[in-house]
């Protein structure tokens, strides 16, 4: 239930939604959950109005559901990235470890058909192990091959062309740079991507050697610009990064442990610094933020969800609270709502958010179901956007891999 969505509700409707044995509209504020207020009527807190569709963020029935991969399709090879400033929603999947595509799709918010197909792009022979979509022109996809006895990385620019026919491209490839790597650490070594603006950043390591660098490339009109070492030198490598307010955060891991550091991006020419650092436990694979002092992560073994508070600035990183979550397969936040997201469990998607305490709190889910009553198993990938109204999901028929596997793109309505 919700506080109803009109200006004629009781201080007694608060009170049913907030908890029972309040008796004020003061106790009411007090014992609210931030993320359950509606954007558009939270205001400052102050008076009984701001309490108006309270608590109706929660997981709808299934609106859309489409196949976007036949069989061969592998469980951990499903991400979704979502553009910030567009609705458009790119997905990526691979039927081998040498059949890559990406597609795109427009996010509609009727509720029936939240998707319209766009054309999908050929990535070609590699195994893709890391990308990024900061806007609509700038889709960064790193992969890594082995061709002619030579093993490489390779890094591509791909723009997202709106289409106005049926017969026009999705993606065009803006520019490309691939670097041979020494063949004996190859093996062990995943190049992550992240960007903002102005460059690229990859973490890797050098050639012929055994250490790790985040290395980043000026990002010019049509092409990259030379590539030059952004980090001092690391211990291990880069499991994953991400950006949010001029800070570029990584997490890494170190002696069976996992840490996540902070780094200031230079303004003049994109080097990274270094700020502070926190103990995570746990290796972190994947971070969200929520555009302000908090940041989300999810842990190696799928069954952590956390977080943790900084600054803003990315000093006194502190891990504030986690929570146990039965694997757990992707994670998205939406800056707008205050609402995350997670696909766990094999085959729920959650809804979380803190309580009034500052906890962590699953606080709505729904079991995936597809075609009847077969399940659909959780594969990486969730994005908390099409104009915040939809979570978006990638899934497939079986927990347990199977050749005969179909993948899906689903969404759910929230509030």
């Amino acid at each position: 239930m919700a506080v109803p969505n009109t200006n004629t509700f009781s201080l007694q409707d608060v009170v049913n939604e907030v908890g029972a044995v309040l008796t004020s509209l003061v106790a009411c504020f007090t014992n609210a959950i931030a993320c359950f207020f509606d954007p558009r009527y939270k205001g400052d807190t102050d008076r009984l109005s701001n309490f108006r569709n309270y608590k109706s963020k929660e997981i709808g029935t299934i609106a859309y559901s489409e196949e976007v991969a036949g069989s061969f399709a592998l469980h951990e090879k499903h991400w979704l990235k979502s553009d910030p400033d567009i609705n458009y929603i790119h997905t990526f999947y691979s039927m081998s470890y040498d059949i890559n595509h990406m597609h795109m799709r427009k996010a509609e918010s009727d509720g029936g058909t939240p998707f319209s197909t766009e054309m999908t792009f050929f990535l070609g022979p590699g195994v893709v192990t890391d990308w990024c979509v900061v806007d609509q022109t700038h889709v960064y996809i790193v992969d890594k091959y082995i061709s002619g006895g030579n093993y490489y990385f390779r890094l591509r620019w791909l723009k997202h062309t709106i289409r106005t026919t049926i017969t026009e491209s999705g993606y065009e490839v803006i520019a490309t740079v691939t670097n041979s790597v020494n063949s004996a650490v190859y093996s062990a070594k995943n190049p992550r991507v992240t960007a903002t603006s102005d460059y690229v950043y990859v973490a890797n390591w050098l050639s012929n050697t055994n250490v790790f660098y985040i290395h980043k490339w000026p990002i010019n009109t049509s092409s990259f610009g030379s590539s030059s070492t952004a980090s001092s030198l690391l211990d291990s490598q880069v499991e994953t990064m991400y950006i949010e307010n001029n800070i570029l955060y990584y997490s890494k891991e170190f002696s069976s442990f996992g840490y996540i550091y902070s780094n200031s991006i230079s303004s003049s020419d994109g080097s990274l610094s270094l700020i502070d650092n926190v103990f995570t436990g746990q290796v972190v694979t994947e971070i969200v933020g929520n555009g302000d002092t908090y940041l989300y992560y999810i842990s190696e073994t799928f069954e952590v969800l956390g977080y943790i508070t900084h600054d803003g600035t990315g000093n006194t990183l502190s891990v504030a609270d986690t929570i146990s979550v039965t694997s757990i397969r992707g994670i998205d936040y939406s800056k707008n709502t205050g609402i995350g997201v997670v696909m766990y469990s094999n085959r729920l998607l959650g809804a979380f958010c803190h309580d009034s305490v500052g906890d962590l709190i699953i606080f709505s889910s729904v079991e995936l179901t597809e075609a009847g009553d077969d399940y659909v198993g959780l594969r990486r990938g969730v994005c908390a956007m099409l104009n915040y109204d939809y979570i978006v999901g990638v899934g497939n028929y079986d927990v347990v891999y199977n050749p005969n596997d179909k993948t899906y793109i689903f969404s759910y309505p929230v509030g």
